[in-house]
Order: C-alpha cells, then structure tokens, then sequence
C-alpha cells in the first residue's frame, strides 16, 4: 500500500531525502496503517476513564 498510495504523493524532485527514506521503509515492510490503530488505540485507551456514563 505504501508503495502505491504514498510514494507517488512524494515526488523525487521536490523531496529526495522525504521520498528515499519512504521507500526504504516500505522495502522493509512497514505498515502506516499499523501505526494509526496502535496510536489510536494508545489515545483511546487514555480517554476512556475519563467518560461520563450516560
């Protein structure tokens, strides 16, 4: 999906490094939307005792 979706959002003339570092993060498998559910999870998790029930 990385490879697909992101990396064409990131032309080599306009960011290099941005674009390099991109591809080698996708060559290694990585999973953005891993990360997002860990994060949203993470935030959830930390909002949840603050609820008022209802």
């Amino acid at each position: 999906m990385a490879e697909d979706v992101f990396l064409p959002q990131l032309p080599p003339d306009e960011f290099p490094y941005l674009n390099e570092s991109a591809a080698v993060l996708a060559a290694a498998g990585y999973d953005p939307a891993e990360e997002f559910t860990f994060g949203l999870d993470l935030v959830l998790s930390a909002l949840e005792p603050l609820r008022v029930p209802t």
